[in-house]
């Protein structure tokens, strides 16, 4: 079995005691910055952060789920420090939000890496969190106000259609509960008005930024020298059907010097009208993420266009069998609210570890990338600050 090593404490001093170019790759889902940060605070960190105070965060406030630990994008002091522990030319993935990947790629680049290119993760079952801002308005002018409560309660007051929603309790991972609802109907002029209006899209993508420690000398020579500096091409190929392999098999033109290398394998002479048979290992892989809803719905719209695109399954708590939960003795459960499919972290660890390489995670959560990089045979590190998702990690690994 591979070494999976697993270190307790604050990212920023876990890595501070890491030697220099030890790792070989960063694959990580840090936190997104999915609080209500105002521009003022932001424009004040940006403002440390090029001046030199590379630590400095806004005052913790909840993001994603309430959770402290979400309040804001890691600084560029942590990249920094994984930017020393990484081998030069060395790959680094992180997911970000789609609505603060802009901090957390200059929290990157302010850091020393480059910016080699941003894959999307598309997926088709998203849940859009918009309000309604008709009801909004009609809240306001009945009751004063447009939080929660007053909205429910504009709702119910309403004329509208009754009807009863089971769905997951609020913040309660794995609980429902019915809910007695009313399809809203405004009454208000104003509120007609904007009857249709809304707030948010529906969520489809989750970015990830691939980043390299910049090289040391050109790509061969850093290779020969550090063992990294490029991505493993032919191990994160889509693959093809016998169907889709036959159907390629087809003389074309060439109308480029790499065209062969990208698409397909020649087996012809000439630049024009050769005859190519599909690269074994399938697809050159694309910075283009499927789910199996994503997926579905491109090939309704186009014969089968998702076979040009890696596809894993997307569920947002990811699966069960991959949420490792804790039930403590007084009945309440110990769970991680931001977990990812496995399948998806071995991808991401394979694309960018060379074989028989050393991963790190400087935010593990619950282990998956820690998982993930065992399985596929390669050493990892996985820094955790909470006991609790300690614990977690740890009845992952065992299971």
């Amino acid at each position: 079995m591979n070494n999976v090593e697993i270190r307790h404490g604050d990212c920023l001093t876990i890595l501070r005691d890491l030697p220099d170019n030890s790792v070989d790759s960063v694959v990580t889902d840090p936190p997104y910055g999915l609080s209500n940060t105002k521009p003022a605070q932001v424009a004040d960190v940006l403002a440390a952060w090029v001046t030199g105070d590379t630590e400095a965060v806004p005052a913790k406030r909840g993001g994603f789920m309430g959770k402290d630990w979400d309040s804001f994008v890691p600084p560029p002091a942590v990249w920094a420090e994984c930017l020393r522990v990484l081998k030069p030319g060395g790959h680094m993935a992180v997911f970000a939000g789609a609505r603060t990947q802009d901090l957390m790629g200059l929290s990157i680049r302010l850091a020393g890496f480059e910016i080699r290119d941003t894959l999307g993760w598309v997926y088709g079952s998203g849940f859009p969190k918009s309000m309604d801002v008709s009801k909004a308005i009609e809240s306001t002018l009945t009751t004063g106000k447009s939080n929660s409560r007053s909205l429910r309660q504009t709702e119910q007051d309403g004329d509208g259609e009754a009807y009863t929603l089971t769905g997951k309790n609020n913040g309660i991972m794995g609980e429902t509960r019915t809910y007695e609802r009313k399809q809203f109907s405004p009454a208000t002029d104003a509120a007609k008005q904007w009857d249709g209006w809304g707030t948010a899209l529906k969520p489809a993508i989750e970015p990830i930024i691939l980043a390299r420690k910049p090289l040391d000398g050109t790509v061969a020579a850093n290779v020969l020298a550090h063992g990294v500096g490029g991505l493993n091409i032919d191990a994160s190929r889509v693959g093809m059907s016998d169907a889709d392999r036959e159907a390629a098999k087809v003389p074309q033109p060439v109308q480029h010097n790499d065209a062969r290398a990208v698409y397909q394998m020649g087996t012809g002479e000439g630049r024009n009208g050769a005859t190519f048979e599909p690269a074994p290992a399938g697809r050159f892989p694309a910075n283009v993420l499927l789910d199996e809803h994503a997926a579905a719905e491109m090939d309704e719209q186009s014969d089968a266009a998702s076979r040009f695109f890696p596809v894993f399954k997307y569920q947002a708590k990811a699966p069960k069998r991959e949420r490792p939960v804790i039930v403590r003795e007084d009945g309440t459960k110990i769970a991680h609210p931001t977990v990812k499919p496995v399948a998806l972290m071995e991808w991401l660890v394979t694309l960018i570890t060379p074989e028989g390489g050393a991963t790190l995670d400087p935010f593990a959560g619950t282990g998956t990338t820690l998982q993930a990089a065992r399985d596929k045979g390669f050493s990892a590190i996985g820094v955790e600050q909470d006991e609790d998702y300690i614990a977690l990690i740890e009845q992952r690994l065992a299971a």
